[in-house]
């Protein structure tokens, strides 16, 4: 089971330790959460509220970013590395 949403790596920009960003998952919640669905909007991939929950809505929302940019190295629907760097380098 995922932990509280108050402790889980969304709630924090960056892995204080590595100084790596969190890989976000369905259940998340937070500011990395909200950057996310930000940057989807910016490719218009994204156009409900910016709540900061992962939803469904929004783990699908990541699969097609995914598939559309042939993104390959993270699970279908999870924000991990090589999605978060594909979507930071087509957004500000």
């Amino acid at each position: 089971m995922r932990t509280p949403s108050s402790t889980a790596p969304s709630a924090s920009p960056t892995d204080t330790l590595t100084g790596t960003k969190p890989t976000l998952r369905r259940h998340d919640t937070g500011s990395q959460v909200v950057d996310l669905q930000r940057r989807l909007a910016q490719l218009g991939l994204w156009t409900l509220p910016q709540r900061g929950r992962y939803d469904q809505h929004l783990d699908d929302a990541v699969q097609w970013f995914q598939a559309k940019y042939g993104v390959r190295g993270d699970p279908p629907g999870v924000y991990g590395p090589a999605t978060r760097r594909r979507l930071e380098s087509l957004t500000s």
